[in-house]
């Protein structure tokens, strides 16, 4: 079929508008990215500090470690007013601040801070010492010590 110069000069105007058209959606698609992207960075950081600040704390155990060369991650478990909560947290997230940054075995037993009115909600803190055995079921209001420090 032979179009005439009329029509393929209509053809070729449509896709010329169709690839202006394409250029700025892009364009709008990334800038729209970006910004939630900022958005949710945002918020998590204003979470962290919130339960930084409103947080109780109590003691969580890493279970079913994974990962490798990408990183580590775990499930975290813990006791809150006799209800156990679970979250799967890896070494990169914003919900750890444990300094070493390394999961080292499975039991490990670390410091959770957790937002009492939403203990999903929570940040991973340090490894427990030996010398404190168990949380209470409500939790601490501040961090525990040793007996004699």
């Amino acid at each position: 079929m032979i179009l005439s110069n009329k029509y393929k000069s209509v053809i070729h105007k449509y896709k010329n508008l169709y690839s202006e058209f394409s250029k700025k959606r892009n364009k709008e698609l990334i800038i729209l990215s970006l910004l939630l992207g900022a958005g949710i960075c945002i918020w998590s950081l204003m979470e962290h500090d919130y339960i930084k600040k409103h947080g109780l704390y109590t003691i969580g155990i890493a279970e079913n470690l994974s990962g490798g060369g990408g990183g580590f991650s775990s499930t975290m478990s813990f006791r809150y007013e006799e209800k156990i909560y679970k979250k799967r947290v890896g070494l990169g997230d914003l919900w750890f601040d444990y300094p070493d940054r390394q999961f080292k075995r499975n039991g490990e037993r670390f410091f959770i801070q957790f937002l009492p009115h939403n203990p999903k909600r929570f940040i991973v803190l340090d490894i427990v010492p030996d010398c404190i055995p168990e949380a209470p079921p409500e939790g601490w209001g501040i961090l525990p010590d040793c007996p004699g420090n």
